[in-house]
């Protein structure tokens, strides 16, 4: 059969597989999904930044707000107190947000000196409004906003993709 050699590394092998995987279930309870059809932890984006007290209020946690594919007609703010939030889709081409009217994404000024915010792998379509506006709306002034992988399209008349009232160390890649 097996040698107690080979058996003790299998034991060991396994060992470490599943500390792997406890240790990536840990990370994902930060994590709160989104999918408009109903299978996922909510069905729109702001419920996700809505749903928890504790995410964004605490500078030293981060959560990850994960979209699923579909279109999201909604529009979304991270007000001041949703600090170290991502909001990351799937997949640029299938995670789309279409608000009928007004922003797409705002993110206003926070309670502490960093946002530390992210929008990852989205399309951003809108016809009345800015694709993402970042505003100053307090003191201290929004920075370290990353924007990453993201397609915007804002095609109403005065309308920007990206508008920026007043931020600091804004990423766009």
């Amino acid at each position: 059969m097996f040698s107690k050699t080979l058996l003790a590394a299998l034991v060991a092998i396994l060992s470490l597989t599943f500390a792997d995987v406890a240790q990536a279930q840990h990370a994902l309870q930060r994590t709160l999904t989104v999918d408009p059809s109903g299978n996922a932890d909510f069905s729109t984006i702001q419920a996700a930044i809505n749903s928890n007290i504790r995410i964004g209020s605490n500078p030293t946690d981060r959560f990850t707000v994960l979209i699923y594919a579909g279109t999201y007609n909604e529009n979304v703010t991270l007000p001041g107190t949703k600090e170290n939030v991502d909001l990351v889709g799937v997949d640029p081409q299938a995670v789309i947000i279409a608000p009928s009217s007004g922003d797409g994404i705002v993110i206003t000024s926070g309670a502490e000196t960093s946002r530390n915010n992210a929008i990852r792998n989205l399309t951003i379509n809108t016809t009345t409004g800015h694709g993402i506006k970042i505003v100053h709306g307090g003191t201290p002034v929004p920075k370290n906003i990353v924007i990453d992988n993201t397609t915007i399209n804002a095609d109403g008349s005065g309308s920007a993709g990206i508008y920026i009232d007043e931020a600091e160390n804004v990423l766009i890649s």
